[in-house]
């Protein structure tokens, strides 16, 4: 059995992929099975010959070519081998709108009705998404590009009053250099003369915002494809017999100060927050002169009243030198007394100290006589 098998096996090293007897000739490079699949192909094919291994009368019926061994004419549906098309791989969605010649019916607001109608209608379309928008356009979704034909034919009375498609104009724009400043781009025989022989459909001169200057480049806008890709081939347009102007493609946000601009405040060609607004000037020193004016009421000084204290003053200030001059003198005049009033009756002292200093500071040393004196008893 062993030697039955190994001179029957087939050579898996084969330098390209297993393709199906069956399967359509695939035409482009992006068509071909991945790596993934190729091994899970060859692994499916090695595990069919195991299989034939330990089953050797299967092999006795099958002792053909390789091609007829490993069973690949089994139906494409039942193999791991699904290639994605072109336009699944890349998943792009296409739209269709319409307008109606009148007014859309409001009954084709009803999607149970507007499904009916379009299978009705078109039965083998492939649409993905049908709806009446806000604007009373119909807008019809797909993925197969070749429905974009037989979509786009319609009855004349589709739709009750005729549908027309609703065909999105492109736009090309264009940097026109070094025009001269004197010349009025924008006046109405240029835009005709540019229109008639470039088929260009308008032109704004770019100005600096900044400083509200003319610049020499002018942006052109236009709708044809043809005419566009060759004013882009030769580089130049001609503004009557002599003139030729440089013409590049615009390109879009390399100069975002280059715009027309209008102060709504003032009405003046500046951006709306502009420095040089005259309105807003007069608004910052309005606003300033506010804020200076709230600041100087609160740095004000409050004034302040004094209260007199209800305390009565002594008519002597203790404090006062002349008291305290007149107090030494007095002592000294009265050396005797003193000394006798300190060991004995205070009275003398308290009264000079009463005369010069007032009774508070008479009613102290009494009481620190008074106190002192019952100390020592």
């Amino acid at each position: 059995m062993n030697y039955y098998y190994h001179k029957n096996i087939p050579n898996l090293n084969v330098p390209k992929p297993l393709v199906p007897q069956n399967m359509p000739q695939i035409t482009s490079p992006h068509d071909f099975p991945t790596r993934m699949t190729q091994q899970k192909q060859l692994q499916q094919h090695y595990h069919h010959h195991q299989h034939q291994q330990h089953h050797p009368q299967h092999l006795q019926n099958q002792n053909k070519s390789y091609a007829n061994t490993v069973s690949l004419t089994e139906p494409i549906d039942q193999m791991d081998t699904y290639i994605p098309t072109e336009n699944e791989s890349q998943n792009i969605n296409y739209s269709i709108k319409f307008k109606s010649n009148k007014k859309i019916p409001e009954v084709f607001n009803d999607y149970f009705y507007l499904e009916e109608y379009l299978n009705m209608s078109k039965p083998d379309n492939k649409i993905t998404s049908a709806f009446i928008n806000k604007d009373d356009e119909l807008i019809m979704k797909f993925k197969d590009e070749k429905q974009s034909e037989y979509l786009r034919d319609w009855p004349h009375d589709a739709f009750s009053y005729g549908i027309k498609e609703i065909i999105k104009e492109k736009k090309y724009y264009l940097a026109l250099h070094n025009v001269n400043l004197n010349f009025d781009v924008s006046s109405e025989k240029v835009k005709s003369y540019l229109k008639e022989k470039y088929k260009i459909n308008d032109t704004l001169r770019m100005i600096k915002k900044s400083t509200n200057e003319k610049l020499t480049i002018v942006k052109a806008v236009m709708s044809d494809t043809d005419c566009y890709n060759q004013i882009i081939k030769e580089g130049f347009i001609t503004i009557g017999q002599f003139s030729r102007i440089k013409v590049t493609p615009w390109r879009f946000g390399i100069n975002p100060e280059y715009l027309e601009q209008f102060g709504i405040n003032c009405n003046v060609n500046h951006a709306a927050v502009s420095k040089s607004c005259p309105v807003l000037i007069e608004a910052v020193k309005t606003k300033t002169k506010d804020q200076e004016e709230q600041a100087l009421k609160i740095s004000k000084p409050s004034q302040f009243y004094r209260v007199e204290s209800e305390f009565k003053k002594s008519q002597y200030d203790p404090n006062s030198t002349t008291n305290i001059l007149k107090f030494i003198i007095e002592l000294v005049m009265n050396l005797n007394e003193i000394t006798k009033a300190v060991h004995g009756d205070p009275k003398p002292l308290l009264k000079i100290i009463n005369q010069n200093f007032g009774s508070v500071y008479s009613n102290l040393i009494y009481q620190f006589k008074r106190v002192k004196k019952l100390t020592r008893t």
